[in-house]
């Protein structure tokens, strides 16, 4: 494993070398996950994440591929018109 330094303003702001954020492919404003490992609390890791969005897009299956978006609203409207209807009786 490759070591860097930096500092730490006062602030409590660090800058990362070029050198790191080239490895890992990082540049401004992108996020980052820092943790500490648990063994022995002295290794801070530091590890890229996308957006939330990026992260999730397309980790679920839609029913049916294209959805059909006028059918369902159809369905829904049909289900709201059922309890509309059980309601008055």
């Amino acid at each position: 494993m490759k070591t860097v330094y930096a500092k730490l303003t006062s602030k409590g702001q660090l800058t990362l070398p070029a050198a790191l954020r080239d490895t890992l492919g990082l540049s401004a404003g992108d996020r980052v996950a820092l943790s500490i490992r648990e063994e022995d609390g002295t290794y801070l890791v530091l590890r890229p994440v996308g957006s939330v969005v990026d992260a999730l897009y397309a980790s679920v299956e839609p029913r049916a591929r294209p959805e059909d978006f006028a059918e369902q609203r159809r369905a829904f409207e049909d289900g709201v018109a059922k309890e509309v209807v059980e309601e008055l009786g």
